[in-house]
């Protein structure tokens, strides 16, 4: 009605006003509606594993990494229709294919892996300091037990959906919505830290400094394949590790 009235009225500004206001909410309801549908399960799960242990103890069943495959999956498709719906690309917000890209992820996987064993000494020795007594230390042979083969087509998709969608889109749609790149990082990580509560909170806090240094190449330089090298290094390694 508001931008009838101003098209009647004969201010397009009025109406341009509505419109871009409109557009903002639709904006601000996809993105809750992607990180709603795409982390809650994981997060309720990752505290469930954190207060009641870990499911390890029974071996995670095979339907449960299919599953999660066709969940990434879908979520993706999802991402990709949202983004079509308002005339972008996925390099629109960041993500395109360059051999240099992916060249770059080898670097950034290298300071990200010594930013978490800096980030995971220093809580251990804050928390001796304080308490006495170092944190527990959950492994991912504790969270996951044996990684079947069927884990491994998770595995490699699993680091293009976190870093699209909590990465890229997010990071992207909060700084053209607010106009704020250090809110953008900060909700990132905050959000990409919290579902890694099944490591335990040390852990979680210290998976967390690879997602800092993540969100701040990002949030520099606006390149998602390079992040998407990075966590795949990190999530195959452990996938063999654990295999």
């Amino acid at each position: 009605m508001a931008s009838i009235l101003g098209q009647v009225s004969g201010d397009p500004l009025a109406a341009l006003s509505v419109q871009d206001s409109s557009s903002k909410r639709r904006r601000w309801f996809e993105v809750c509606l992607v990180m709603l549908l795409a982390f809650s399960g994981a997060f309720i799960s990752a505290l469930s594993y954190f207060r009641t242990g870990s499911p390890a103890r029974n071996q995670i069943a095979n339907s449960h990494w299919i599953n999660a495959t066709i969940h990434e999956i879908g979520i993706l498709l999802l991402l990709g229709y949202i983004l079509w719906r308002s005339a972008r690309k996925f390099r629109d917000i960041g993500f395109q294919w360059s051999l240099r890209d992916a060249a770059i992820g080898l670097p950034v996987y290298a300071i990200s892996y010594v930013s978490y064993v800096v980030g995971a000494t220093l809580i251990n020795v804050i928390c001796h300091r304080i308490t006495g007594h170092y944190p527990a230390q959950i492994g991912g042979r504790q969270v996951f037990g044996h990684m079947p083969l069927i884990a491994l087509p998770f595995h490699l998709l699993n680091p293009f959906f976190e870093e699209l969608v909590v990465r890229a889109y997010l990071m992207t749609e909060i700084r053209e919505l607010t106009g704020s790149v250090a809110l953008a990082a900060l909700v990132s990580l905050a959000l990409q830290t919290s579902y890694h509560i099944y490591y335990g909170w040390a852990g979680m806090l210290s998976v967390g400094f690879i997602f800092v240094v993540f969100a701040g190449f990002f949030m520099i330089w606006r390149r998602a394949l390079p992040l998407v090298v990075a966590h795949g290094i990190s999530d195959v390694l452990a996938y063999l590790q654990l295999h």
